[in-house]
């Protein structure tokens, strides 16, 4: 369990690597059920085509109370765009 405190942050990091092909860009999002409680996602614009490793997401707890997240909890989606054209520099 990891215990958010009232306004305090916590940085994470997804269990998953990615690995992006570089005609593949994508959008970070927090998901649903952190929002409802309060807990925002500090993801940055983007996933940059050709990205490879993992996602690393700073929770922020906007609420008076405490949030618990549970080891290996869904708190991110991500969605996946085609580029119509391969960048230059990946």
């Amino acid at each position: 369990m990891l215990t958010i405190e009232p306004f305090a942050a916590a940085l994470l990091h997804t269990d998953e690597i990615l690995q992006l092909s570089t005609r593949i860009a994508g959008r970070p999002g927090p998901r649903s059920n952190l929002l409802r409680h309060g807990i925002f996602a500090s993801t940055g614009p983007q996933i940059d085509p050709g990205f490879h490793g993992r996602l690393f997401v700073n929770l922020l707890n906007v609420t008076d109370h405490p949030f618990l997240l549970r080891h290996r909890s869904k708190f991110l989606s991500v969605e996946f765009h085609a580029l119509a054209v391969e960048p230059s520099k990946p």
